[in-house]
């Protein structure tokens, strides 16, 4: 029942009335969305005193109603960071948009249950009461033989690319011993940025692997961004007579997005 209430909340322009502060309304679009969906934002300060007829507001978000859940986009309470202020789209509106993967990377996927918002200013003199929690919709997936997570990746995100030997079609991927993995980053003209990256693979039972990364920590910023990772995985093998070889298996690739 109450995500239900909180997926109403989500369609609707609804008024978060509150006895010390006023009140103010939230919009929040698409009306239901996992860890891995742009979220946008919308508030209307009108009936808001503290916060009514201000220019620039800032929003303050954590998760899971805890302290340690405050997002990486906050800053300080008296010194918000820049990319916490919100957007004027009128008089008293206001709206901010975020993908939650970005804003909590402190935070493992399973460990996001919900979220919740304040609106206040950049010195935290003067701010909004709680708004209500919205919960995260579970992700769900289809396995298949390469799997990255999230789906949808921005450059200075976290990845992980992951290898299920069960699935492989390819022989090479069948037979093989994985041991590592090797990236190259491209940028939007497909030329490569920085050096090529070879990383040893986790096992994670079950023929199952694994690799970890951020794509600017491992391969630098470039002009336009690192739009695409090109990744095959490697391993030991046998040659017809028995001896011990290095092979490697199918080359993939990872679309990188521009979330924010």
């Amino acid at each position: 029942m109450k995500k239900l209430f909180l997926s109403i909340l989500s369609l609707l322009m609804v008024a978060v009335a509150f006895a010390q502060r006023g009140t103010y309304t939230v919009k929040l679009t698409p009306s239901t969305f996992t860890v891995e969906d742009s979220i946008t934002i919308e508030v209307d300060l009108t009936n808001s005193p503290d916060m009514s007829g201000k220019d620039e507001v800032y929003i303050w978000i954590f998760a899971n109603g805890s302290v340690n859940g405050d997002a990486n986009a906050d800053g300080e309470w008296t010194n918000s960071k820049p990319k916490a202020r919100m957007t004027k789209i009128g008089a008293n509106k206001f709206r901010f948009g975020f993908v939650p993967l970005s804003m909590w990377p402190n935070l493992s996927p399973a460990d996001l249950k919900k979220f919740a918002f304040l609106v206040k200013l950049k010195d935290g003199s003067k701010q909004t009461d709680n708004s209500p929690e919205f919960n995260f919709d579970p992700l769900t997936f289809i396995e298949t033989t390469y799997l990255t997570f999230p789906d949808k990746v921005g450059q200075d995100d976290v990845i992980t690319i992951y290898f299920n030997q069960n699935l492989a079609t390819d022989i090479t991927e069948q037979r093989m011993t994985p041991v590592n993995i090797t990236i190259t980053a491209l940028n939007e003209t497909n030329t490569p940025v920085g050096a090529p990256l070879t990383g040893t693979l986790t096992n994670e039972g079950n023929r199952r692997y694994s690799f970890t990364l951020i794509p600017t920590r491992s391969f630098g910023n470039t002009p336009g961004g690192i739009k695409r990772l090109r990744y095959t995985v490697g391993g030991l093998s046998k040659d017809a007579s028995g001896n011990t070889i290095t092979v490697t298996g199918t080359t993939q690739e990872k679309q990188i997005s521009d979330v924010k």
